[in-house]
Formats: C-alpha cells, structure tokens, sequence
C-alpha cells in the first residue's frame, strides 16, 4: 500500500512540474507579446509577412489567384497549404496566431511523445519520468510548426493499427485521413509515408503475412496529404512549370569525407531547423549507460543471482544497438544528400530530383527520446540509481530552457532582457515597425506602386501592406528568377559570392548591397551606399519606390530620384524613400 502510495505521490508530483515547465516556457512570449524576440531567419524573413498578405487580400484559402506581389505571382506559390495553422491564421491575426501555433506545438509535441512512450513503456512507475522526458521533447527547439512535433503520434497510430486483431477492417483507419492537417507534406509527410511503407514490409516478412489495415492506413495518409497539400502537387504534376529549384545543380556538391562529416554533425546536433539538442545529455548518458551495461553483460555470469537484470540489460543492450543504427542510417543519408552520390540515387529516382531527400535527420529527434526514455526507465529497475532518471529527465529541459539558439523562444524569452542587448537579436515589433511604415504609406498616398528595401528584409514591406517587387520564396516559377536576375546583374557581375548564392537557388530576389546586408541589426547604416541594379529592368518589373535603409550614394547615377527620409530613433530603421523615373 505505502508503495503504491509512492507511486501516486511521485506521479502527481511530475505531472506538477511537467505543467509549471510548460506554463513556465509559454508565460514570456505572452508576457511580452510582440516585444518578443522572434526568429527571422526562415520565418519573420518569409512566412509570416506571406501569410499576412495573403489574409489582408482575402487570398489566404485561394487556390489559384494572383497576389499583386512579386510580378502578380499566383497563390499556388504564395499560399498556405490546407491545414489547421491556416485555420488558425484565419482566425486570429498574425502575432496572436503564431503565438497560438507555439503553444500547440508544445502540447501536440508532448501528448504525441508521451502516447508513444506510454505505448513502448507501459507502467505506472515509467509514466512519472516519460513525462519529463515528453515535455523536454515537446520544448526542442523547431522551426513553426509541429511538423516533427507530432509524428510521434503517427508511430502510436501504427503500434495500434499494427495490434488490431478484427478480421473486418476497423473504421477508425479512416481518422488517418485527417493527420496530415497537423503535418507537412514538404517536410516530414514524403518520408513518414516512405517509413510507414517500410514498416507494412518488414511486418509482412516477419509475419509472412500482409496487413491490410496498414495498408489502408497508408492510403488514408497518401489521400490526406493530397488534399491538404493540393497546391503543391498541383504545380508538380499538373503545372510542369519549371521552378527556382532547377538551379539546384549549379550548387557545388561536397566530397565524399565532407559528406560524412556533415553525417556526423546531423547525428550530433541535427539541424538549425530541427536541432535533437541531444549532445549535452541524451548522447554521454545513453553512451554511457550502454558501455556499462556491455561491460557488465561481459562480467556476469548468466547463472548468477543477476540473471533478471542480465535479461533486462541484454534487451537494453541490443534495442539501443537498433537505435543508434537507425540515427546513424538517417545521418548518413542527409550526408550523402550533400555529396555527388545523390546524383546516383536521382538517376535510379527521377522523382526525387529537386527534393532534399535527405531530410531523415529530422526524426533522429523523436529516436533519441526514445532512447533517453528507455535508458531512464533502466535506471528505474535499479533501486539504488532511480533518483538518476529524474535527474537527468530535469537536467536535459534545464539544457533547453538555457539554450537561446533559433526558434527556441522559451530560452530567449526567459533571457529576454540579455538578449535584447544583443544587435541581432530584434524583437518582432522592431523587426516589422509597423507604425513607421504606416506612415510612410500615409505620406506617400501609398496605392500599391512596386516597391523593393534595400539593407532590410523584403517581408518587412510585404508584412506591412506593400506590393513587393523582390522577396523571399522557397520554390517559385523558373522564370521569375530569371527576371530578376536582370535588375541586379550589375551587383552579380561586381560580388562573385552573391551571384553563386543567387545563380544556385535564387530564392532570395533582393537588391544585395555590400555596405547594406539584408539582415538587419540595430546598428544603424551611418554611411551612404552603393546599390549596383539595372533601373530599366527594375521598372519593367513594376518597380516604382525603392526603400533603403541607407542613403543611396549613386542614386542620380542610377535614375532614383529622392522622395523623403525617415530616421525616427524609435524605429531600427532609417528609411530613404528613392522613385524611379
């Protein structure tokens, strides 16, 4: 009784912290609403001032419109796919949306963790420390979205379809249908239904016997995706448009040895835009324990008095062998991404050409939980170490919590008032300055001429009601690009590091300024500059204001005559308003 009393006292008392870690980690953004410190880089840079466009046009559930941006670029390339962080955007406004779509995050991360964990590791006991264990998954670091977040509820949804012993087929398979609305196709959708796939064959090896119910439970996936992600495939398969992406193969491709480098660091630290924050405590515990355990293993005899925990260990042992395969497997893979030899499986895949099939890194995060979670239920089987999957369940959040990289906005909020101090670290008010550029609109009679910055992200413009000539788009028509490229020929033809950046990619179509980058910091630009572009081709383009963030040196030279100035100590910026005539 007083053991099972225990047990109800330790688990309460996880579901305790669990729930201030939480409100703890979601309390400073909301406190500080958008005085909070926002990610830009793949985020405030693009997809948040894209979505506000489209909302402010009534185009944010368009399916093919143009957009008056961007040389009147269709919704096809510009739109949200259909699924719940659209209907959320729909709802609410922008800052209030995203905000919203970071806590979901958390919450799906956690539950989704925690169903698969209960399912993997069934107990009472195991439940306190799977809790901890969740919510350090569900405070991992992620670029917006729950895209990773809640694949860990796709691995719970085939255990449990996997298990199903009816013969008819259960209608619940078909709930699968909807997944995809808290997924992304693009990110993670391709490879979880490459994986569910691959799942369905070993089972039918192993059980010599093929289950229909997954089956179907792929189909759901495959039909869901499609229609969440309508857009997408409509310009891939129907379109035929040749896009930006095509210029993927002037990217110079590392060797072999710098691929498996780059392996090493995927399976070490992941990516910026999903880190498994696994280096400071989930790797040396989990190494650690294993070494012992081997070790142990080679020193006991079967037929000693530890033959339980010898079978425990043993398990222990071979299941994380498993584990740290598959993270070495998914490593090397996004390795050989980044190599010639990609060219190899594309030739054997057409289809996969233009798609980062690499991209299996992204779960190494769910597999090392896994692994954390079953090294800390070991240590619960060992009266005398139990304290230690506590400890280091608590340890690994506090590393989180601490870490003030991208994304991770409970560290840098919570270190607000350091971070603030840092020139780089803006906060979305400083960032989009919307009462700055109301203002210029209102002096300008704005009526959605063309516009382009230089020295500042095009999205702060597009976020703020103008019709952007430049921007940053992920995959967009081929010829588009091309456009582009005539306006900043001359600064291409003078900065060979910024024609390789733009003439491989070319998603970024801004005016580069050597004296004025493009990602803005506190620090003012004191000095005029030199913009080097091609003002015909500018105009040609729609083109009318452009909006420096320094005094355009050159500007008569280049047929811009100068309009106004704005240098408000309010604002980060400084604005030269310059029309081309």
């Amino acid at each position: 009784m007083v053991k099972k009393m225990n047990k109800k006292v330790i688990s309460h008392i996880s579901s305790l912290i669990t729930l201030i870690i939480i409100i703890a980690s979601i309390a400073p953004i909301i406190y500080y609403g958008k005085d909070s410190i926002i990610t830009i880089h793949d985020n405030l840079d693009s997809n948040l001032a894209r979505i506000k466009m489209l909302k402010d046009s009534g185009l944010l559930m368009a399916f093919n419109q143009p957009t008056g941006v961007l040389g009147n670029m269709s919704t096809i390339y510009l739109g949200q796919s259909y699924h719940i962080t659209t209907l959320i955007y729909s709802i609410f406004d922008i800052f209030t949306a995203y905000v919203t779509i970071y806590v979901l995050k958390i919450l799906i991360g956690f539950g989704s963790m925690f169903l698969l964990l209960t399912k993997l590791f069934p107990g009472e006991r195991n439940s306190s420390v799977l809790k901890l264990v969740s919510v350090g998954f569900a405070l991992t670091p992620l670029m917006l979205g729950w895209w990773i977040d809640s694949a860990p509820l796709l691995c719970y949804f085939f255990i449990i379809i996997k298990d199903l012993k009816t013969i008819r087929l259960d209608k619940r398979i078909f709930l699968l249908l909807l997944y995809p609305a808290i997924s992304d196709f693009a990110l993670t959708g391709f490879f979880l239904l490459a994986l569910w796939l691959l799942g369905i064959i070993i089972l039918w090896i192993k059980e010599k016997k093929f289950n229909l119910s997954l089956a179907v439970g792929l189909l759901c996936l495959t039909a869901g995706y499609i229609l969440s992600n309508l857009k997408l495939f409509y310009y891939m398969l129907f379109l035929a448009t040749p896009t930006n992406r095509e210029l993927h193969v002037n990217m110079p491709l590392a060797s072999l040895k710098q691929g498996l480098k780059n392996a090493l660091k995927y399976f070490a630290d992941g990516h910026y835009h999903a880190p498994s924050m696994a280096l400071k405590v989930i790797i040396p515990v989990g190494a650690i324990t294993l070494i012992s355990v081997i070790v142990f293993l080679f020193c006991k005899n079967v037929k000693n008095s530890y033959k339980e925990q010898y079978n425990n260990f043993a398990v222990y042992s071979f299941v994380s062998i498993i584990l740290i395969g598959i993270i070495g497997f998914f490593s090397v893979l996004g390795g050989i991404y980044d190599t010639e030899y990609k060219n190899i499986i594309n030739a054997i895949f057409p289809f996969l050409s233009g798609f980062n099939w690499g991209r299996f890194w992204q779960f190494n995060r769910i597999v090392f939980y896994i692994w954390f979670a079953y090294t800390l239920i070991l240590f619960l089987k060992i009266k005398k170490i139990r304290f230690l999957a506590y400890t280091f369940a608590i340890l690994q959040i506090a590393v989180i919590l601490t870490s003030p990289v991208l994304y991770n906005y409970a560290a840098l909020n919570l270190n607000h008032d350091k971070m603030v101090r840092q020139d780089d670290m803006l906060t979305y008010n400083e960032f989009f300055a919307e009462d700055l550029f109301e203002k210029i609109k209102s002096d300008l009679n704005y009526n959605g001429e063309g516009v382009a910055a230089v020295g500042y992200h095009p999205s702060v413009l597009m976020y703020n009601g103008f019709s952007c000539v430049d921007g940053y788009i992920s995959s967009f028509p081929l010829s588009r690009a091309i456009e582009f490229r005539e306006i900043i020929e001359p600064q291409l033809n003078y900065n060979e590091s910024t024609r390789l950046y733009y003439d491989q990619w070319a998603a970024r179509m801004y005016l580069y300024c050597d004296e004025a980058p493009y990602e803005p910091t506190r620090k003012r630009i004191t000095s005029p500059v030199t913009i080097r572009i091609n003002t015909e081709a500018f105009k040609k383009l729609d083109g009318v204001y452009i909006l420096s963030r320094g005094e355009i040196e050159n500007a008569k030279e280049l047929g811009l005559n100068f309009i106004n100035s704005y240098t408000d100590r309010s604002y980060i910026y400084d604005i030269f308003i310059y029309l081309a005539v």
